[in-house]
């Protein structure tokens, strides 16, 4: 991505969601931790967002 577009059209791409930057990987793999765990076992046909606020989900 980085290649294609360059860096400063990925820094204005991180600006459009509501936290103003891009995620960081520990934000993801706790997000992944718990879809593995036992804790999400009374979660059913739900969509979760580990996005920031993207205005762009399911684009």
């Amino acid at each position: 991505m980085t290649e294609f577009h360059g860096m400063d059209a990925i820094v204005e791409e991180a600006g459009w969601n509501l936290m103003n930057r891009w995620a960081e990987p520990q934000e993801i793999a706790a997000s992944v931790a718990f879809l593995v765990s036992g804790a999400r076992s009374y979660y059913t046909g739900q969509v979760l967002c580990p996005n920031g606020g993207d205005p762009i989900v399911g684009i």
